[in-house]
């Protein structure tokens, strides 16, 4: 992983206080810059991307603009580096 995933991802875990309590979703994940790379495996944590899914990742082949997320269900949410 290159230097610029690093700090950027330490530095969101850092802000949002990320730890083991409360769900984290990341909108638009995509190996190998991923949150997941940078977090333990016991926080609860879901990738989605529109066109994309990977088990090992923990991102799901999801379209956020047509989720059924229950409201209020992730205590973070995080999206980076989108280009349309």
């Amino acid at each position: 992983m290159g230097l610029d995933f690093d700090i950027r991802y330490k530095q969101i875990i850092n802000l949002l206080q990320i730890n083991n309590t409360g769900k984290v979703l990341e909108i638009g994940a995509l190996p190998p810059a991923c949150l997941s790379n940078y977090i333990d495996k016991e926080i609860d944590y879901l990738g989605i991307n529109k066109n994309y899914s990977n088990l090992e990742y923990r991102i799901e082949k999801i379209d956020f603009l047509a989720n059924s997320f229950r409201d209020n269900s992730f205590l973070h949410s995080l999206s980076t580096d989108k280009i349309r």
